[in-house]
């Protein structure tokens, strides 16, 4: 299952005052594109009974069947870009296009992270909505301790 940062979840959790999703779980989602590579989205949804269900940093984050499999031991992180700008960004094993930031960085990412199971919920669309959507296309973040982009 994914696991949120403390970081990202602090955001996520800014995300849901300012758009009123409070009590909502967070639907993360990937798709393999015809080149291999993954596509990300992410947005505050009901679950559904078919959906995966994941309590990580207070977040309890919900993923279809469709995309267990590829977002099975991503981690969900915020960051700082370059040009000081913070972005959300997955680390994800099971995208060929990423590279991997150093071990130590997942250590200290892994250690800081409460990951559970969540209790099931049903009811939802099991889509992502466009509200609070919070992601770009995995961006590759250059301040991000032991990250080598691309």
């Amino acid at each position: 299952m994914i696991t949120v940062s403390k970081t990202a979840a602090k955001q996520i959790r800014l995300s849901m005052e300012e758009t009123g999703t409070e009590g909502l779980s967070l639907r993360v989602a990937a798709r393999r594109l015809d080149d291999g590579s993954l596509d990300y989205a992410m947005g505050f949804d009901e679950t559904d009974h078919n959906d995966s269900h994941n309590r990580t940093n207070g977040i309890d984050v919900v993923v279809a069947p469709t995309s267990t499999e590829l977002l099975s031991n991503a981690v969900l992180d915020y960051v700082e870009m370059e040009n000081g700008e913070f972005q959300f960004i997955f680390i994800n094993p099971n995208d060929p296009e990423q590279v991997a930031p150093e071990q130590e960085y997942l250590d200290q990412v892994m250690a800081t992270s409460k990951s559970r199971p969540a209790s099931p919920t049903t009811g939802g669309s099991g889509v992502v909505p466009d509200q609070g959507d919070l992601i770009s296309k995995n961006p590759s973040p250059k301040k991000l301790p032991g990250f080598k982009p691309a």
